[in-house]
């Protein structure tokens, strides 16, 4: 509520057997630095509805209270002041469908995949980057990959909440709090490329992009881009592109054209469109290495929301070109023959 605050701080007193209760002197504090902090479910800056396999960040980091911890040192002894109360780095977060029961239980040697949980992860520090940053327990890149949150079906799940110095080691030591993460089906916004099959050398690549294919309306994102690839190469990476070029943002459809001096010589091309909205900006994408229970590696790649088809990009040799005879008209080869018009007849 309004005016209240968003945590409390209690202390352990002591007054000795036999002590006069109501003399403040004989009050003793068990622990000068140990205080039993209680807060508040920090939800306020969760986001809870992703798309399956695009869960950016789970914030834990409001409402707070106070300042950033900060450590001490007296009487040869470290303690960090407690003057900031929120979800903290450390901190056990469990995602299970329907309730929290038994989520104690789960752990790397007992996870597997197509459960209706995840795994068991720990928040990181947020912000720490630049000044002003809003600092707090988040799970991002690592927590994410570690508990294969990008791994799980669709469905509402319950948010299973341990503190860090609880241990997160008994049924008792997590919260199922009031909010829930839902997960709903990737949907069908995939963008489209349109470029020519054939072209011959010194001509420009035209090609046409649409940020979606009509199923639903979503524009193009700030830093998407389209680039040129060898026909086939890095697909698993997607990072030896020999050109690229930034598309509008907020629109729905363009052109971008790649010149001789993009692409230089003759062969086989295509090109890949890269979403500036993925988790990680730009096309890229850091997540876990999948259908590993007990171990995890983070790996940041491009992912390519569509490829168009192959681009021939023939030599000068009129002989290379694509056969224009399937196509009504009249064809004329001028020269040494490197060079060819076809007019379209008319009725």
């Amino acid at each position: 509520m309004d005016g209240l605050p968003t945590a409390w701080y209690l202390a352990t007193c002591l007054i000795p057997a036999g002590a006069i209760k109501t003399d403040p002197d004989n009050v003793k504090q068990l622990g000068s630095h140990s205080v039993l902090t209680i807060i508040k479910e920090p939800t306020d800056a969760l986001l809870t509805s992703w798309f399956q396999h695009q869960v950016h960040e789970l914030r834990f980091t409001q409402p707070q209270q106070g300042a950033t911890d900060e450590t001490w040192k007296g009487n040869g002894e470290a303690y960090r002041e407690t003057n900031f109360a929120t979800g903290l780095p450390g901190d056990i977060i469990v995602l299970q469908k329907n309730n929290c029961s038994d989520v104690h239980l789960i752990s790397p040697n007992t996870y597997t995949f197509g459960t209706n949980h995840s795994a068991r992860f720990t928040l990181a520090e947020a912000g720490g980057v630049t000044l002003g940053d809003e600092k707090g327990g988040t799970a991002e890149e690592w927590p994410l990959a570690v508990g294969k949150v990008n791994e799980l079906g669709t469905g509402i799940y319950a948010i299973c909440y341990a503190t860090m110095s609880s241990g997160g080691e008994s049924q008792g030591d997590f919260k199922q709090l009031g909010k829930t993460i839902e997960i709903l089906p990737a949907p069908d916004t995939t963008p489209s490329l349109s470029a020519p099959r054939s072209v011959i050398l010194g001509q420009d690549i035209v090609v046409s992009w649409a940020s979606n294919i009509g199923l639903q309306h979503e524009t193009s994102g700030v830093d998407s881009w389209l680039g040129l690839f060898n026909k086939d190469s890095c697909l698993g990476t997607h990072d030896c592109y020999i050109a690229y070029q930034f598309i509008s943002a907020r629109e729905s459809s363009g052109t971008v054209i790649f010149s001789q001096s993009d692409y230089k010589i003759s062969g086989e091309y295509e090109v890949r469109y890269f979403k500036g909205s993925t988790r990680n900006g730009q096309g890229v994408v850091c997540r876990g290495q999948p259908e590993v229970p007990a171990e995890t590696y983070v790996t940041c790649q491009l992912e390519a929301a569509a490829t168009s088809e192959t681009v021939a990009v023939a030599g000068q040799e009129v002989d290379q070109t694509e056969d224009l005879g399937i196509r009504p008209g009249l064809e004329a080869v001028f020269g040494n023959g490197n060079r060819r018009v076809h007019h379209t007849r008319m009725t």
